[in-house]
């Protein structure tokens, strides 16, 4: 796990936010800049709640917080991926992402 946070954190365009609890951390966000057309994007990788902490509206305040810095940073976007038809997609539509039905997502493993 501890590998994980560090390739992220050693990428030059890291971007990772926190929210914590005390001393406690219940909410967070890891991703990077990405320079676009437009200019830098914050794309989000992993987003999370604490399970106890979900539904409480944790993480409506959190993304406001998240917005707040990346308007400071010069950043012009969100961007994320997530499941279509899961919690995660509800979520973020209405704090008001927008699907963007032209993309999709393809992957390709590479061969032995």
């Amino acid at each position: 796990m501890v590998d994980f946070f560090r390739s992220y954190i050693n990428n030059n365009y890291f971007v990772g936010y926190i929210l914590k609890e005390q001393e406690h951390i219940i909410a967070m966000s890891i991703g990077m800049k990405k320079p676009w057309i437009s200019g830098m994007e914050y794309y989000i990788d992993q987003f999370c709640v604490k399970a106890s902490w979900q539904g409480k509206g944790i993480g409506i305040y959190f993304l406001k917080l998240i917005e707040r810095e990346i308007r400071m940073e010069k950043m012009n976007a969100i961007i994320l991926n997530t499941e279509r038809g899961f919690p995660s997609e509800k979520f973020y539509l209405k704090n008001g992402f927008e699907s963007i039905n032209e993309l999709t997502t393809l992957i390709k493993y590479p061969a032995e």
